[in-house]
């Protein structure tokens, strides 16, 4: 959620002590707020206007499912390109191109 939020240019607010999204307090939209009162006093904050004005990190730019699915296709048609098919199999292998 931190890093959606952080992408899509909206507040965002973490209870917690520390956050494994570091890139999104230093840049982003997210503030961490370690208590209650300072999540109250920060969503305070936004409601009024006040709130902190991230940027989107390098590198984020929206088109990593993209990237991720070109790579796992790619690697599979590699794999799949010269399988050994089973001996019961008309063809003894499958060759594609």
């Amino acid at each position: 959620m931190q890093e959606e939020t952080t992408y899509l240019n909206i507040p965002c607010l973490t209870l917690r002590e520390n956050t494994e999204r570091p890139i999104t307090i230093h840049s982003g939209t997210n503030t961490l707020c370690r208590s209650g009162k300072e999540i109250i006093k920060q969503a305070e904050k936004i409601l009024n206007g006040r709130n902190k004005r991230g940027k989107i990190p390098p590198l984020w730019d929206g088109h990593t499912a993209e990237r991720i699915v070109d790579i796992l296709t790619a690697e599979n048609a590699k794999k799949n390109h010269n399988r050994v098919l089973p001996s019961h199999h008309p063809s003894k292998t499958l060759s594609h191109g």
